[in-house]
This record gives structure tokens, C-alpha cells and sequence, in this order.
């Protein structure tokens, strides 16, 4: 369908399907962009993947208040 679309556009259009998770399910079908999302944060899909990922960031804080 992609092939069909291209056709009528008289410029270069940049196709991307995938996320964190299909760049490294479906490398085949990386196109020319990818999302790399929340991968970026050091966060994998699978624990086989998460073992070759490091995380980047923590988010820590202090409870000021707790109300019922």
C-alpha cells in the first residue's frame, strides 16, 4: 500500500511503522525511521532484551502528604 501511496506524491516520503519494541522484533522492517520511544529510557520488551539495555534515568521523590 505504502508503494501505491509514494506514487502520487511528486516528493520523497519518509516511512516509519515501528516502535521501541519492533526495532529489535522486526530489523527487516526498520524503513527509513524508527520510534525509538521508550527504549530510549533503557526499557526492553523481553527480559532477553532488557539484559542488553542499561537504564538512563531514576525518578525519586519524597511523599509531602498522604490524605484519606
Amino acid at each position: 500500500m505504502s508503494d501505491e501511496l509514494v506514487k502520487h506524491f511528486n516528493y520523497p516520503v519518509l516511512k516509519h511503522a515501528l516502535n521501541s519494541s519492533g526495532i529489535i522484533r522486526f530489523p527487516e522492517a526498520q524503513y527509513d525511521m524508527v520510534r525509538i520511544g521508550i527504549g530510549l529510557h533503557g526499557i526492553a520488551p523481553t527480559a532477553a532484551e532488557q539484559r542488553q539495555l542499561q537504564t538512563v534515568a531514576t525518578l525519586k521523590t519524597t511523599i509531602s502528604q498522604i490524605k484519606r
